[in-house]
């Protein structure tokens, strides 16, 4: 990009309209790297995202286990605890 920036410093306005035709397959090349990166960057951004999520659904689903076993643990210590008897 500086070598556009120096061809327009040097050479002008007019001077970038005559050696255009020379400079659309560099920019049509780097357009083209350009929205490769930014795929790949879209890639990784969603990827991180859906781990993210699925970490925070893991803990929600870590935690409920853990509420449901803490109340499994006092409902049976309760239960011989106090001596009842399931019939």
């Amino acid at each position: 990009m500086v070598q556009f920036h120096r061809i327009s410093d040097g050479l002008g306005d007019f001077g970038m309209i005559r050696v255009s035709p020379w400079l659309h397959p560099v920019l049509d090349r780097s357009s083209v790297s350009m929205r490769v990166r930014v795929v790949s960057l879209n890639q990784g951004c969603c990827l991180m995202l859906v781990e993210a999520s699925a970490i925070l659904m893991l803990v929600e689903i870590i935690k409920q286990l853990e509420l449901m076993s803490a109340s499994a643990m006092f409902a049976s210590a309760m239960l011989f605890d106090v001596g009842c008897r399931i019939p």
